[in-house]
Parts: structure tokens; sequence; C-alpha cells
């Protein structure tokens, strides 16, 4: 038996979940090779079809529709093997990838099913294991780097003009949260896994070890377990006293743990990812965020203290937000010093609708429903403006990167635009910022970096291939 493990787009960076795969299946002594397809984006399918099972990592949504084309052209061939696919997304859309794109879908924990599998085990549980996702049984592996291209390949942190070799690592797994548009939530439940402290730092090893000096922990949420995100800190601060690292974390959870958070900054923290979404709270309530204005002003003022950028994400078109409400996020952007720390990509984002979204009834009483597809459903505002203006922003943000403009000045030409479109008699909403944080560079990496809620760019595709 000789496995093809394909990974297909994880935020830039080098695949973990490949990695983690090929861990479990080289220990169980079987031949393994990965295939990224982010680095060869035109695999030939004639040496794919060599291989006796094919398995898909799909980590975010927009890996869907490059697996779903890629496992459509080996399923057209006669000798086609096998294909399953496994992590978040097709746990979330198993029974709509199982029997019409791949003969198998493992659960986002599928550690414990993927040697089953491929051994073709009578354990009842592989029989059962493409009706339901599964819990992890207490299996860990440090994850099987040297099966992908090398780090050079994939994301660099960009500071001061320098490129650094970065890689992503997980500490935890799921979400303890339920943030309604949120994809984690229908999967994980609430439910927390717990990644061992050893194969945690052994993977940095590797990473460290293969000319990494900046590690991106990709946990949904780093605090939600803090303690356990601290421990593991402390020891590679020890260790490695010249890498650097960032974070994923909620806004609600910065003052919760302000203490780790304050303990946290002091070992080579560069940025924190949060999702702020927006700065309304009639809007964080809608996403069930647990947290408000008051806290995004706290949150920032703690960050400048702690010598931190804190770097936000947002759902900037959302069927409750008009036109002067853009307006006031921007800003909200402008007035706390955080225009550089805003990838460009977040002006683009509006509120992604997966299949069966349990924002489906509230987005109905304040959009146009669309189609319905087997992955995701269609709105548009009920303001032909702010739909216009979303698409006008998209342009300009395109062509921005493509002449390589500044963060300040892509802001700007989106604000330019908003104010185009404001209403009459629009007053700004947004009050001074408690703190005057003054203009820094903020330290990015040099492929798009957002958190849940991805671009909606490539439906089209997704549904065609459908």
């Amino acid at each position: 038996m000789n496995v093809l493990l394909v990974s297909t787009y994880e935020s830039g960076f080098q695949s973990l979940g490949t990695s983690v795969a090929a861990a479990h299946l080289l220990g169980a002594d079987v031949g393994v090779k990965a295939l990224d397809l982010s680095v060869t984006p035109t695999p030939d399918i004639d040496d794919l079809c060599r291989h006796d099972l094919v398995g898909f990592h799909l980590p975010m949504f927009h890996s869907v529709p490059t697996a779903v084309r890629v496992a459509g052209r080996i399923r057209q061939r006669e000798n086609a093997p096998k294909i399953f696919f496994y992590g978040l997304y097709a746990d979330l859309f198993r029974d709509k990838l199982l029997g019409r794109h791949g003969d198998y879908v493992l659960g986002t924990d599928w550690e414990d099913q993927i040697v089953p599998l491929v051994k073709r085990s009578p354990d009842p549980s592989v029989v059962q294991l493409h009706k339901r996702g599964f819990v992890r049984q207490n299996k860990y592996r440090t994850p099987a780097r040297h099966v992908l291209p090398h780090l050079g390949n994939y994301a660099k942190l960009v500071e001061d003009g320098t490129h650094v070799l970065a890689g992503c690592v997980e500490a935890t797994r799921g979400c303890a949260h339920h943030c309604t548009h949120c994809p984690i939530p229908p999967v994980y439940g609430g439910k927390v896994t717990i990644i061992p402290e050893e194969v945690v730092l052994a993977d940095i090893d590797n990473l460290v070890t293969m000319g990494a000096r900046h590690v991106s922990f990709i946990d949904p949420d780093f605090l939600n377990v803090p303690r356990h995100s601290l421990s593991i800190m402390q020891a590679v601060n020890d260790k490695y006293p010249f890498l650097t690292y960032d974070f994923v974390a909620k806004v609600s959870h910065f003052r919760r743990h302000e203490q780790y958070v304050r303990e946290l900054a002091k070992l080579g923290l560069k940025f924190v990812l949060t999702a702020m979404e927006f700065n309304d709270n009639e809007v964080l309530d809608i996403l069930k965020k647990k947290h408000d204005i008051d806290d995004l002003d706290w949150s920032i003022g703690l960050f400048h203290e702690l010598g931190v950028h804190l770097k936000p994400t947002f759902v900037m078109v959302n069927p409750w937000a008009e036109v002067g409400d853009i307006m006031d996020l921007l800003e909200f952007v402008e007035t706390r010093g955080l225009i550089d720390a805003v990838d460009p990509i977040q002006y683009k984002i509006r509120l992604l609708l997966f299949k069966n979204s349990p924002l489906m009834d509230s987005v109905g009483l304040y959009a146009s429903l669309g189609e319905e597809s087997d992955y995701y459903t269609e709105w548009r505002h009920r303001n032909p403006a702010v739909e216009e203006l979303h698409r006008e922003i998209c342009r300009w943000v395109d062509e921005a990167v493509e002449r390589h403009l500044s963060a300040e000045d892509i802001f700007h030409g989106v604000k330019r635009r908003v104010a185009e479109r404001l209403p009459p008699g629009y007053r700004s909403s947004i009050g001074p910022a408690p703190v005057k944080l003054p203009p820094a560079e903020c330290p990015r990496f040099n492929v798009p970096n957002y958190c849940c809620t991805e671009p909606t760019e490539g439906l089209e595709e997704l549904k065609g291939l459908l």
C-alpha cells in the first residue's frame, strides 16, 4: 500500500495536517509521499494515479475547491485510486464530499482513523468513519516535516525589509466558544483537544533545524488553555531565545487571561491576530463574540503597553452594516493607529454563510438569500450601494497589492471609495481613542493573513465544480 497525501492550501504555510498524517502512516510502515498544490499547482494526474490511496487535507474553506477539482480529475481515470478527505472542512462537509468526490471522509480528529483506513482494518470505528466525526484517542506523533517542500517555499515573516523563514504549529485544536459565523463550533461543539507539550516542542525543534526563526501558532485560540500555552513558550524561549512567534486569540480572552498575556509577551511575541470583526455592539452580539467596543479599546491599550502588535481581522461587509457603519469601522482603524496592522485582504472580507450556518435566519431578515449550494449560501445586502462598494473595494485592493502600495495608501484608497457613497448627513459615531497610538510598522507575512472568516473569492469556481 502506498499513499499520496495532498496539501491544498494552509494560509501559505507548510502543511501541518499533511505532515502529521505522514508521521502516523510512516510510523505504521506505510509508504508515503506528499504533494503540495500551493507549490505544484498543476500536478501530473497520471503520477497521482500510481498510488493506491490519495488523501486531501481540508483545513480551510478555500482548500475545498482545489481538492474537489483535482480529485475529480483523478476519478475520471480507469485506474483511479481510492480518495479520502480529512481535516476541519472535510468534517463540516462530509455528507457532500462522500461518494460524489471521494470514497472516505475522516473527521477533524482523524489520527486514530488514518492508519486503520489505509490497512483496511475491520475495526467497527473505521467502517463508520464516513458517517461522523471522531474524537481522537490520545495518539500523537511529531509531524514528519521532511515529506513536504522546504520552508523556503512558504510564508515568510517580513519586518524592516527582512524576510524570515516561518512555520506553523498547534498547541490545541478546536475551540471552547460558539461564534456564529465560525466553522469550528459545528464540528467541535465547544471541545478543545490539547496537543502534548513534548510533541509541540519536538515539532518546533524540527522547524528550527529547517531554518525557521519564527513560529505561528494556528490554534483557533491560543488562550483557550493558557497555562499549557505559556508552559510551551517558556520552554521554547529557554532553548531558542532568538525565536519569535505569534498566535490567534479572542478579544474576550485578553481581559480574562491578562496575566498570561503579560507573561507571553516577554517570550518573543511579535504580534497577536484577533477577530475584532466589527466595531458595533449589535453586530458583535449577533456573532456571539462576547466582547464589545470597550473591550477593543482596552485590548489595543494593553498590547501597546506591552510593545506587541495587535493585528485585527474584520467581517467588514455583513448584512447588518450600512455604508456609514463601514466608514465608522475605518475611522476606528485610523484613530486607533491600526492602519499598518490591518492586512489589506481584510477590507475585502464579507460574511461567508457556510452550509447550515446558524446565522441563516438572522441574515434572512436583513438581506436577500440567493442560491444555496452544497457548501454555502449566497446573500445580497438589502442596500445595493453596499454591494457596489464591496466590488469597488475588492478591485482597488487587488490593484493596490499588485502595485505594492503601502498599507496606508491602500487604507486611504478604501476610505475614499467609502466616502464617495456615504448618505447625506452622515456623522461618524467614533469617539477619540482612549490611548493615542503613534504610527508603527507592523511585521506581517508575505501572504494574506486572516482568521476563521475567509475571502469569498473563488466561490463561483466551487459552484461550477459541483
